[in-house]
């Protein structure tokens, strides 16, 4: 049996993994193969549920923007289509905050102006949106129009696997933050793994109220061990931020993969492989039971 991103790429000419579980088809110029194209969603919905028994959302739109957004009004398990040309009358009705990319700080600004839906923001002038957000006002006008020219890239190798977050108020407990951290190197762990890396590169970056931004980073043996990650990440956090400054911004990444090699060592690493064992028994409770069924204690002061 095929895997799920093995079955798109047979049956889809251009699949873009974005994330673990997120995919965007092309179905240009697969028309006469299906001209009903609500029948291949359908289809694609049919062999999640009989083959690997997973449930499955599906928005099938003009571009990768609209079919996003229309997938998070049928979740969980829906199947929408936004015809071409309704892109704009669809979204017209929907919260900024339907909108990629409008977080709550933005929201809470248009809101003071009056805008509370995307067709609000389709309807203001590019110079009324660019004197209060610059150019993302411009950016948010096309989007809300249903205009997104981004095309669907095949997938490839990641260069690096990471997660960061901007906070609505300043943070500056260093618990939480250390928490945050931890719950985001479980994240990228798992992603290593799902992969088959291990990474030579952790990354710690994080980002002042003035908006100054800072990255540091320090090589390790390679690895996909979320312990030995977060140890890393620990250490060049408390090293390089002042206890005393507030953060907007917390993130973490890993880079520099390796694929491992099966060797036999002649003096094996027992403590390792032990961790390894504990690894795959923790990807497995979550693959059955979700990902917050199992974290690491360092991840549980959020």
């Amino acid at each position: 049996m095929a895997s799920f991103p093995q079955f798109l790429n047979e049956v889809v000419p251009v699949v873009e993994q974005a994330s673990i579980d997120e995919f965007y088809l092309d179905l240009t110029g697969c028309e006469r193969i299906y001209p009903e194209i609500l029948s291949f969603g359908s289809f694609v919905k049919e062999y999640l549920a009989k083959e690997l028994k997973l449930p499955c959302t599906i928005g099938i739109a003009s571009n990768k923007l609209v079919s996003k957004i229309a997938v998070n009004q049928v979740k969980p398990n829906g199947l929408i289509q936004i015809e071409h040309g309704r892109e704009a009358e669809f979204l017209a009705p929907l919260p900024v905050g339907e909108m990629p990319g409008i977080g709550k700080a933005t929201q809470r600004e248009m809101d003071k102006l009056g805008i509370r839906t995307l067709g609000q923001i389709a309807a203001a002038s590019e110079s009324f949106l660019g004197g209060y957000f610059g150019a993302w006002g411009i950016e948010f006008k096309q989007l809300a129009m249903g205009v997104d020219d981004a095309p669907v890239t095949p997938w490839s190798d990641p260069k690096s696997i990471g997660r960061e977050t901007t906070f609505e108020h300043d943070v500056g407990d260093s618990d939480h933050l250390l928490s945050i951290l931890s719950s985001f190197i479980e994240e990228c762990s798992a992603e290593l793994r799902k992969y088959h890396f291990k990474a030579r590169t952790v990354t710690v970056k994080f980002r002042l109220p003035d908006f100054t931004t800072f990255e540091r980073s320090k090589t390790v043996p390679a690895t996909d061990d979320e312990v030995e990650i977060y140890k890393t990440a620990e250490t060049l956090f408390l090293k390089h931020w002042k206890r005393d400054v507030k953060l907007r911004l917390i993130g973490v990444s890993v880079s520099h993969f390796t694929t491992p090699q099966k060797n036999q060592d002649l003096f094996p690493d027992t403590s390792r492989e032990k961790r390894e064992q504990i690894a795959k028994q923790v990807d497995q409770i979550r693959a059955k039971y979700g990902f917050e069924a199992i974290h690491l204690g360092s991840s549980l002061r959020i």
